[in-house]
């Protein structure tokens, strides 16, 4: 892996292959993007970031080789000059890296701010998957961002019902098709024989799509209690609370 922060310029020992591709893009609706930028020599390879926070493959490298751009430092400034203030090495490695989650969780506190969250980030679902240490994951805590707005929109609208299988243990009456075996197993050779085990449809908000929905939400919440501070976000607690 090849770390470098926002806005910086990394070179590396690579001469290993050749760089196919002069940049990597982040698409979107009106004009793209650049999110790195490579001049490849002889013996070098030079790596410039922008203001796109996140990780990739080296176009070229076989998917081999693989650089992740992380949040830039808080940076001291003089306000007179509006210039950055020189810093020793010990008053540097005091600096923090800036939270761009709690940046993003903030803004997302005004109304119709999430009707822009498909644009903050893109998946490669071609590509081969990157190890991502978990302090350095970005893209989960974004991409639970996008399902609670979607699923937030979908419940103001109403849940989507639909007709969808049940089977149900019914006692003195028989519905749909009988299951003999169930029936048998379970009421028969228990002395039940007034219930029947029957399989029909039924007509509500049970469906399999609001199923998932569900069974994916309660994930996102047992999964935000593993990032530390992201629970306690007001986003998240409204957003959950109004699910």
């Amino acid at each position: 892996m090849h770390k470098l922060p926002e806005h910086c310029i990394l070179e590396i020992d690579f001469p290993e292959f050749k760089v196919t591709e002069p940049s990597i893009l982040f698409r979107k609706r009106r004009t793209d993007g650049i999110c790195a930028e490579f001049f490849q020599t002889d013996q070098k390879l030079k790596i410039t970031s922008t203001y796109y926070v996140g990780s990739d493959w080296i176009p070229g490298s076989g998917s081999k080789e693989w650089f992740y751009v992380e949040p830039k430092l808080n940076s001291k400034y003089d306000y007179e000059t509006d210039e950055p203030v020189r810093l020793t090495k010990e008053e540097s490695t005091q600096l923090k890296r800036i939270d761009v989650s709690k940046m993003l969780f903030d803004t997302l506190s005004h109304p119709g701010v999430y009707e822009h969250t498909q644009e903050l980030f893109e998946i490669k679902f071609d590509h081969p998957k990157i190890p991502l240490p978990k302090q350095d994951d970005l893209l989960s805590p974004l991409l639970i961002i996008r399902f609670l707005t979607v699923v937030k929109e979908i419940v103001r609208k109403g849940l989507k019902k639909s007709y969808y299988q049940v089977d149900r243990n019914l006692h003195g009456k028989v519905k749909g098709k009988v299951l003999v075996g169930q029936t048998v197993k379970q009421n028969h050779v228990k002395n039940k024989d007034l219930h029947t085990y029957c399989r029909f449809e039924e007509f509500g908000d049970n469906g399999i799509e609001n199923r998932l929905i569900k069974k994916t939400l309660l994930f996102v919440q047992r999964y935000l209690h593993t990032f530390q501070g992201l629970m306690g976000q007001k986003f998240f607690q409204q957003t959950i609370h109004f699910i």
